[in-house]
């Protein structure tokens, strides 16, 4: 199989941007994934891959990008940028003071409180 080309077609990014527009990409061949690449990988990440499950995670990463290229042809012009699968909204409360003001209640817990009302940690670099 052949390696996965991206070609960028954009000069510069769109004002305040950090990155192109993913539309601006473009993938050109099929990707196969080798039992090299997977040693490779795993070497560069520090994992002991034993020889034999080295295929074994070869393949199956292939039948991934297979899937992922399949999923490409889609047509998604239609479709709105979404974060998560399903419609959610974060639940919100009221933004109250809840117990607040108790810096004498919880010095007093210290082992050791400095007396300009802080805590008193042991020192840590030389």
């Amino acid at each position: 199989m052949h390696a996965t080309v991206f070609q960028r077609t954009l000069t510069h990014f769109p004002e305040g941007s950090r990155s192109p527009p993913t539309q601006h990409i473009k993938r050109s061949c099929p990707m196969a994934i080798t039992p090299e690449i997977v040693s490779h990988v795993a070497t560069l990440a520090r994992l002991a891959i034993p020889d034999q499950e080295v295929t074994l995670y070869a393949g199956q990463l292939s039948n991934i990008l297979q899937l992922m290229q399949r999923l490409d042809q889609l047509d998604t012009t239609s479709v709105a940028p979404m974060s998560h699968a399903v419609e959610m909204t974060m639940p919100e409360r009221p933004d109250r003071v809840v117990n607040g003001n108790q810096r004498d209640t919880l010095l007093a817990c210290a082992p050791d409180p400095a007396p300009q009302g802080f805590f008193r940690v042991p020192k840590i670099i030389e």
